[in-house]
């Protein structure tokens, strides 16, 4: 017998499969919800414990590179770019690790690796410069510098820092025209900060631009004229270049004594007793050749002393004494320039016999030097 059944008995059939099926849809989706989000937590918790992991053999390997103990440091500085891939901070320190301990070509690799992805990285392009430099790689090293001095984030304080160190290592391959090139850049945007011109001036005066040098002493000194590092500085600056008349105009306070001392007093010496110096009268030219004859006597008596010294007055010098007396010495200079080329040949055979030399002494050996004067 058939059963019929009627369009609304049909009907709420079909709804009840479709609330059958739709509570079974959510079901399921829930199911798979809960177990994404499982998945996605124990994924997120095992990746949080790989970087704290990470983070530990990091620490392990500083300490053994505080230690000095590279090879150990490399191992623990790989486990932590192994937990935690990708860390610039963990591959930088691998590098270091690695070419401490001789592996510089790991190290270079490691790097390189990183500067592909980040080819204006400045920490990634200085640890190349340094890895080149220990290498002896000069043009290289300059090269990868550069790229960090000019990277897009460099601060000027970080920028002036880097041409620094550059220009240490310039001044280590005697490379002393690039280094004087590279101080000027950085003297363009400088702050007024009495430290970094003092550093500034001594890589100058290092680089042999000491005319250079002189100016970042004398900026220090026009903020503050007690600053002893800056007069000090701008004394051996001023003697180097051979500004006597600088170096003789400055007023050392009680505090400052030694060479600094010296070489002001040296300078006051070679400007009074220079008979070959400009606009000078007649008279005051035989003055101060007849002082630097007195002076050569009285080292040449003093010398008596030592058994190897000499006995007697030198017959140059009693000729050259007569002759100072009675010569006609004009404006001009010819008239001196004997006189003074024997005076400087027995003052070195007096310095060789007689020991150390007094200010007078070197001061006479710069005339001599600066007019061009001496034994032929």
């Amino acid at each position: 017998m058939w059963e019929f059944t009627t369009g609304a008995e049909r009907i709420l059939q079909l709804r009840h499969v479709v609330r059958r099926e739709a509570v079974r849809l959510v079901v399921l989706s829930t199911i798979a919800a809960a177990a994404f989000l499982g998945t996605r937590a124990l994924a997120a918790r095992a990746e949080h414990l790989a970087v704290e992991d990470a983070a530990k053999w990091y620490e392990r390997g500083r300490e053994h590179l505080a230690k000095s103990n590279a090879d150990a440091a490399a191992v623990a500085f790989r486990r932590a770019t192994m937990k935690h891939r990708g860390e610039k901070r963990y591959v930088l320190a691998l590098a270091e690790a690695l070419g401490r301990s001789g592996n510089r070509d790991p190290a270079a690799r490691a790097l390189l690796g990183l500067r592909e992805r980040s080819p204006e990285d400045a920490d990634v392009n200085l640890a190349l410069a340094r890895l080149a430099r220990a290498r002896g790689d000069s043009p290289e090293a300059v090269r990868y510098y550069q790229h960090a001095i000019y990277a897009p984030a460099a601060t000027a304080s970080s920028t002036r820092d880097l041409r620094f160190e550059l220009v240490e290592f310039l001044l280590e391959s005697d490379q002393r025209e690039r280094a004087i090139s590279e101080l000027i850049a950085a003297s363009l945007d400088l702050p007024d900060d009495p430290a970094v011109r003092m550093q500034l001036a001594e890589l100058f005066f290092r680089a042999g631009s000491a005319s250079r040098a002189a100016e970042q002493y004398q900026r220090v000194l026009q903020r503050d004229g007690t600053h002893l590092g800056a007069l000090e500085g701008a004394v051996r600056a001023a003697y180097e270049v051979g500004d006597y008349r600088a170096v003789a105009a400055f007023r050392l306070p009680d505090a400052v004594s030694g060479e600094t001392a010296d070489r002001v007093s040296v300078a006051r010496d070679v400007l009074a007793r220079d008979p070959l110096a400009a606009r000078l009268t007649a008279v005051e030219r035989r003055r101060r050749l007849l002082l630097n004859i007195s002076y050569l006597e009285e080292r040449w008596t003093a010398c008596r002393v030592a058994p190897d010294g000499p006995a007697a007055y030198p017959q140059p010098l009693i000729d050259v004494r007569a002759a100072a007396r009675r010569a006609a010495i004009g404006r001009d200079t010819e008239a001196l320039e004997s006189p003074m080329t024997i005076l400087e040949r027995l003052r070195q055979e007096l310095a060789q016999a007689c020991g150390p030399a007094p200010h007078a002494d070197r001061a006479l050996a710069i005339i001599a030097r600066t007019h061009g004067l001496g034994p032929a």
